[in-house]
């Protein structure tokens, strides 16, 4: 049972790593970008002043890592602080192009709600675990 418990928890980590990364990677473009328009060179400059910014901000925050590294006792509290600062920095990276993203939706006309034409179907609702205790043999 516990290496299936093992087995289980690793599926879901690795799956979780997965969607942080995939979110990172999916970053759409708004659908009304007018790349003529002289609001576009200002959105231009802010945007890179932002960036700038939180260059700055993970920088510190490098450095303040490097002193925690150093000031760690053994290898494994060592890998939990870079572990924690990659969680942080992806995290923070995703939540910005969320609500960058929630921004650009609330500018825009909200959509016409749709009509369900067909009635939902009725499926079962607890989801088996990949690990059991039922005794074998």
């Amino acid at each position: 049972m516990t290496r299936k418990l093992h087995n289980t928890i690793s599926a879901l980590v690795a799956t979780s790593g997965l969607l942080v990364l995939s979110l990172m990677a999916a970053s759409p473009m708004p659908a009304e970008t007018s790349w003529s328009s002289p609001d576009y060179a200002v959105q231009i400059d802010a945007s890179a002043l932002r960036a700038e910014a939180a260059a700055k901000r993970l920088d510190a925050q490098a450095k303040a890592l490097e002193a925690r590294i150093e000031a760690s006792t053994s290898a494994s509290e060592a890998v939990a602080h870079v572990a924690a600062f990659t969680t942080e920095a992806a995290t923070a990276a995703v939540l910005a192009e969320a609500f960058k993203v929630a921004e650009a939706d609330a500018e825009s006309e909200p959509a016409p709600p749709r009509a369900r034409t067909k009635p939902r179907r009725s499926h079962q609702s607890v989801a088996m675990p990949f690990f059991s205790f039922a005794p074998r043999g």
